[in-house]
């Protein structure tokens, strides 16, 4: 017997705010994180720029740390192609008619949080919102289910400067004002909403906002492992406790992460890249789709 899909199930694509929108100064965003990552080409890294406490400019790969205090700052001199990237901002209702030409039943995106909230605080652009509106409707309009990721690889520059991103808790009770202005916004026309994206992958100064960039915060295997089961696993408080790492915590913390599991963990495939195949050489090297979430 064939074996078929369920009816129902969800056809689409999936995409970042600053890896697709574009309209990086318009519509009153604010800056974000990424949008002080350069290009980058083969063998050469994309980078982060930064000025330091005193004026001093520089620039590091996405892996490394900030000097303390520095702040995102964007070269005139340097190419950023999130700042454009492939321009959804200004066309986003050609792009839909070529998703439903496409036979896409959803279509999963980011809401960048500096379009909705330009410095990451609790004060909203309705100019931001107003452009997540037509997007929507636009989508339901043509029948895809619009999924919605809130946190998609980056954070507004602001809270990255002032409060140096998600170390501060202060961020936190940003993000759930950001959360609950959207859920409040689009109740009646979304259905599946994502938290973070790839929350394993976080580590770098663009994730997250965070200039230290040390063993402590670079250690996530297990962040899915919260995120889904709402508590630390074992293996890395144990993990923790032989690195001399600590969590600071306030009381009642644990008992929110175990409240605020998600309610499911998709998955992707990404597309596969050769690089090199030769059955002769030593160097062969190839690179296959690997699932992630």
């Amino acid at each position: 017997m064939a074996q078929q899909f369920p009816e129902g199930f969800l056809w689409g694509g999936a995409v970042a705010a600053n890896q697709y929108e574009g309209g990086c100064s318009e519509g009153g965003r604010g800056l974000a994180t990424s949008d002080a990552i350069t290009a980058g080409a083969y063998k050469k890294s994309r980078m982060i720029t930064y000025r330091t406490k005193d004026g001093e400019t520089g620039s590091v790969d996405r892996e490394s740390p900030l000097p303390e205090g520095a702040l995102g700052y964007i070269d005139p001199n340097q190419y950023y192609p999130n700042h454009q990237a492939t321009d959804f901002y200004h066309r986003w209702k050609e792009d839909i008619a070529l998703f439903a030409e496409m036979g896409f039943t959803c279509f999963r995106f980011s809401i960048s949080w500096s379009r909705v909230c330009p410095r990451g605080l609790k004060e909203v652009s309705e100019e931001g919102l107003a452009f997540y509106d037509q997007v929507i409707d636009e989508l339901l309009a043509h029948n895809i289910e619009p999924v919605i990721t809130l946190a998609h690889f980056d954070v507004p520059l602001y809270l990255a400067d002032h409060y140096d991103g998600w170390a501060s808790r202060e961020t936190v009770g940003n993000f759930l004002f950001f959360c609950e202005t959207l859920f409040e916004r689009y109740r009646e026309k979304v259905r599946y909403w994502m938290t973070f994206n790839e929350i394993n992958v976080l580590r770098s100064w663009m994730h997250l906002g965070i200039r230290d960039n040390g063993p402590q915060n670079r250690t996530r295997e297990f962040y899915m492992d919260v995120q889904c089961r709402g508590y630390y696993p074992s293996y890395m408080l144990k993990e923790f406790e032989r690195l001399g790492v600590s969590i600071a915590m306030e009381p009642g913390d644990l008992e929110v992460i175990a409240a605020g599991t998600v309610d499911y963990s998709p998955t992707r495939t990404a597309p596969s890249t050769t690089t090199t195949a030769s059955l002769t050489s030593a160097s062969t090297s190839a690179r296959w789709p690997t699932p992630s979430t």
